[in-house]
């Protein structure tokens, strides 16, 4: 069963490549705190430093990663070059999610390892060369498809730090969580979730806390308010929403989503769609 497909069908993936080409020298890159960065190195010796104090050396064509905001540098020495393609990435409508949150501060993958995804770097360069109506769209456009591809590669192989991915990586858990995550809408206890894990009430608590550092609840409760959040930007009212994530309705759920957000869902999709207008 295919748990991974179900959690990234809920949480839209917008990728923005605003570099594809030849670098040489330093290029330094701000902490974002709303969208994650990728770097592609399809030819050259770059060095990424700065993160979380760390100075990694890639030799070989690689997916560099950040699921979080942070202030880092792509090096190339002096006199030579290196092919890269630059881009941000968003995943759902909050940096905080069940995707970005599982994975290491700093992800980097031989493209290698990935079948195929080589072909859409060259289709992304290409583009740049061409540079015809509909590039960056095209290009955007691959760069998702292969982070999709990439972000499936780090649940196969569990690459992640804990969190979701990690959840899927146990059999007993990745039931809970499918269940949790097909049905947001029922009643979920923690004793009817023990129930499709096949586990007891203390065995499931005990290991759900162990593998993702939550507790079912609160899991649930999280990847509710993540769902509000989507189809409030898709224009449903709370009215709409209520019923679909497990709420008698828009008062019980915007009590929910204040008490989780630390401000209401009118106030949250103010702030969200001004954001999206600036991006």
């Amino acid at each position: 069963m295919d748990y991974f497909e179900k959690v990234l069908s809920n949480i839209r993936v917008k990728a923005s490549i605003y570099y594809a080409g030849d670098i040489c020298g330093t290029l330094d890159f701000r902490k974002d705190d709303k969208e994650s960065h990728i770097h592609l190195i399809k030819e050259g010796v770059v060095k990424i430093s700065e993160v979380d104090g760390k100075n990694v050396l890639i030799d070989k064509p690689s997916i560099i990663f950040l699921p979080r905001p942070y202030n880092h540098k792509l090096i190339v020495k002096d006199n030579t070059n290196a092919t890269v393609i630059c881009g941000t990435l968003k995943l759902g409508v909050n940096i905080q999610n069940p995707i970005t949150t599982s994975l290491p501060d700093l992800l980097i993958v031989e493209l290698s390892k990935i079948d195929g995804i080589e072909n859409f770097i060259d289709l992304i360069l290409r583009e740049s060369i061409l540079k015809k109506n509909g590039t960056s769209a095209i290009q955007n456009r691959l760069c998702e498809i292969l982070i999709i591809k990439l972000l499936g590669y780090c649940s196969e192989h569990k690459l992640s730090s804990g969190g979701t991915l990690a959840g899927f990586s146990e059999v007993r858990i990745a039931r809970a969580l499918h269940a949790i995550h097909s049905n947001p809408e029922k009643l979920w206890t923690v004793e009817s979730l023990a129930y499709e894990a096949n586990l007891s009430r203390a065995r499931f608590a005990n290991l759900f806390h162990h593998v993702l550092g939550t507790t079912p609840l609160d899991y649930l409760t999280s990847w509710r308010m993540l769902l509000v959040q989507e189809l409030l930007c898709q224009g449903l009212s709370l009215e709409q929403i209520s019923s679909k994530v497990g709420y008698s309705n828009a008062s019980a759920l915007s009590r929910a989503f204040s008490k989780q957000l630390g401000t209401s869902p009118i106030q949250w999709l103010k702030s969200t769609t001004q954001d999206m207008q600036y991006d």
